[in-house]
C-alpha cells in the first residue's frame, strides 16, 4: 500500500497553508517523527530498559505568536480551525478532543515556569492514527518544541521528554511511561536506543541488519479500550510489585532476574497478576538479549526474540488481538521472515516484521491478500528507515 509521507519537502506547503489560514507566516517548523519500539513492550511504566527507535512517518507544525491559541490539522479538514481563549487556568474537556494535548502543554509549561502566550498552529501528519506508532507523543513533543521556540526558550530532549510526560500523567490521566516521548525528542538517525526509564540513562546501538529489514504492518484495526486497559496493566502490575515486596524488597519488577522468575511468581495466589509479572521479568530479559544478537549480527535470534516477545503480550499480557496475532502467526510462514510482534500498547495498531529485503514484495502481497480475505478490509505495509529525533527546521 502507498502512503503519503510528510517530509521536509512539505515545508513550503505548510507556510502557505499557516499564512491562508493565520494571514501571517509561521516563526518556528517542527518536524516530529512517530515511533516503533523493536522489543521491551509495556515495561517503560515499570522502570525497565526498552529499546525504541524513531521512524520516518512524520508530523510537521507550524507556530506563530497570536492573542489565543488557535489550531487546524490537515488531518481533519472538516473541523476548520479550533480556537481557544487565551486564560491562565486549562484543565481536560473531553469536548476538546485532541486540543487537550495542546491546552495541556501550554498548562504543564506555563507551571514549569515557562511564559508562553497564544499561538496559531497548522498541523500535518503521515502518521496512522490509533496505529501504536505514537502519533500522540509526536504531537505532544511537536508542541512543546514549537512553543518553546515560538517564545524564545531553548531546553534539551530529556527536558521536553520529561514536560510532555507530565502532560499526558498529570492533564490528560494517563498512567504511561516515558519511552515514547524521550525516543521522539532524543534519538538518533540509524541507531536503536537503549533506555533505562527508571533513571532515564541510554545508550545508543547501531542498527545494522544486513540483508534484513524492519516492515511494519498495519492492521488498520482502530484500538479500543487502550487507555483503561494501558491503566489497568498499571494497576496489576503494581498490585504484584507489593504482593512480592511482602518478602523482598524491588524498587521496579523489571529488577527482577530472569534466575528467581519461578521463586518469585510462587508468592503470588492471584492468577492473572502471576501472568502480568512473569510477562514483565521475561521481556525485560529479552531486551539484554536482543542487544546481545544485534552487536553479534545474529539475526536469526533477534527475530525469534520477537515471536517470543509477541507471544507474551498474546498471552501473559493479554494486549494483542485477533488482527495483530493474524498478523504475526502468517508472517512467520512467508519466506524469509525471521520474527514479528506487535508495536505499542496494542489491542489493534501496528506489528514490526523481520524480513529479508529480497522477499519484501513476496510479503506484501502474500500478507495483505491473505489479511484482506480473513477480515474484510486491507491492511497496510510501510518500508521504514530508522530517523533522527524532533527538531526545528526553520
Amino acid at each position: 500500500m502507498i502512503l503519503e509521507r510528510i517530509t521536509k519537502m512539505n515545508k513550503e506547503n505548510l507556510i502557505k497553508k499557516h499564512f491562508e489560514l493565520f494571514k501571517v507566516n509561521p516563526n518556528t517548523i517542527i518536524l516530529s517523527p512517530s515511533r516503533i519500539n523493536i522489543i521491551g513492550e509495556h515495561i517503560d511504566y515499570l522502570g525497565g530498559n526498552v529499546l525504541p527507535a524513531n521512524i520516518d512517518l512524520y508530523m510537521i507544525g507550524s507556530f506563530s505568536k497570536s492573542e489565543d491559541f488557535e489550531i487546524y490539522s490537515k488531518n481533519f479538514k472538516n473541523s476548520g480551525v479550533k480556537k481557544i481563549k487565551n486564560t491562565t487556568n486549562y484543565k481536560y474537556d473531553e469536548s476538546h478532543g485532541f486540543v487537550n494535548y495542546l491546552l495541556g502543554c501550554v498548562e504543564i509549561l506555563r507551571k514549569n515556569n515557562f511564559k508562553i502566550s497564544g499561538a496559531s498552529i497548522c498541523i500535518s501528519s503521515s502518521i496512522p492514527p490509533s496505529s501504536g506508532l505514537s502519533s500522540s507523543a509526536s504531537f505532544g513533543v511537536l508542541i512543546i518544541k514549537g512553543l518553546l521556540s515560538l517564545y524564545n526558550y531553548e531546553i534539551d530532549g530529556i527536558e521536553v521528554a520529561k514536560l510532555f510526560k507530565e502532560v499526558e500523567n498529570n492533564f490528560m490521566n494517563l498512567k504511561n511511561g516515558i519511552m515514547d516521548q524521550f525516543i521522539i525528542a532524543n534519538g538518533i538517525e540509524n541507531n536503536l536506543m537503549l533506555l533505562n526509564t527508571s533513571n532515564l540513562e541510554y545508550s545508543n546501538h547501531k542498527l545494522n541488519l544486513g540483508d534484513y529489514q524492519f516492515i511494519v504492518f498495519n492492521t488498520k484495526k482502530q484500538r479500543e479500550l487502550v487507555d483503561s486497559k494501558y491503566n489497568e496493566r498499571v494497576d496489576e502490575t503494581s498490585k504484584g510489585l507489593d504482593i512480592i515486596n511482602q518478602s523482598n524488597n524491588y524498587k521496579y519488577l523489571t529488577e527482577i532476574p530472569l534466575v528467581k522468575i519461578n521463586e518469585t511468581l510462587k508468592l503470588i495466589d492471584n492468577e492473572t497478576i502471576c501472568k502480568r509479572v512473569k510477562f514483565a521479568i521475561e521481556e525485560q530479559n529479552r531486551v539484554y538479549e536482543f542487544i546481545i544478537a544485534l552487536g553479534a549480527n545474529d539475526y536469526q535470534k533477534m527475530g525469534k526474540l520477537l515471536n517470543e516477545g509477541h507471544q507474551g503480550l498474546r498471552y501473559l499480557y493479554e494486549v494483542s488481538c485477533k488482527e495483530l496475532d493474524f498478523i504475526v502467526d502468517e508472517a512467520n510462514k512467508i519466506t524469509g521472515v525471521l520474527g514479528a510482534r506487535m508495536t505499542g500498547a496494542g489491542f489493534g495498531g501496528c506489528a514490526i516484521v523481520l524480513v529479508d529485503k529480497k522477499e519484501i514484495n513476496n510479503l506484501e502481497n502474500t500478507l495483505c491478500e491473505l489479511y484482506k480475505n480473513e477480515f474484510g478490509y486491507s491492511c497496510e505495509m510501510y518500508i521504514v528507515k530508522v530517523v533522527n529525533y524532533a527538531e526545528n527546521i526553520n
